[in-house]
């Protein structure tokens, strides 16, 4: 998360945006995730 912050602030983009795009981009790779891991969860059990 500092690295994505120290990365956005070189680049002149406000901390603000840095934050959200790196809450939302968790976000989405979390979901991507789940959508993956679901089957073999259900398979398994």
């Amino acid at each position: 998360m500092l690295f994505g912050f120290y990365v956005n602030y070189h680049n002149g983009i406000p901390p603000y945006y840095s934050h959200t795009f790196h809450y939302n981009h968790v976000f989405v790779f979390s979901a991507i995730t789940i959508q993956l891991v679901n089957p073999y969860v259900k398979y398994y059990n």
